[in-house]
């Protein structure tokens, strides 16, 4: 059965949530960190709600004329569904 996968503008304390569930992520950044590298600077937060639960999430910023995607992942639980290929 297909599920509800919508594709939002997120917030920072999201991202982050998804982040420290992922198990890629030995040492994930904390908000602080997060907020330090894009303030100030054109970025992109996308997260993937799988039926109104946030499943993944991509962060990205722009410097000095270059786009750098710099974060993203998709839940375990959630993986093989397209989320990641619909953030990116």
């Amino acid at each position: 059965m297909p599920k509800n996968i919508k594709i939002i503008k997120g917030n920072i304390e999201t991202s982050a949530q998804i982040m420290h569930q992922l198990p890629e992520f030995d040492s994930p950044y904390n908000i602080e960190e997060i907020n330090n590298r894009i303030n100030n600077v054109p970025h992109i937060n996308l997260v993937a709600y799988v039926d109104k639960i946030p499943a993944g999430f991509k962060l990205g910023y722009e410097r000095e004329g270059f786009f750098y995607s710099w974060l993203g992942g998709v839940l375990p639980k959630y993986r093989r569904m397209g989320i990641a290929k619909k953030l990116a």
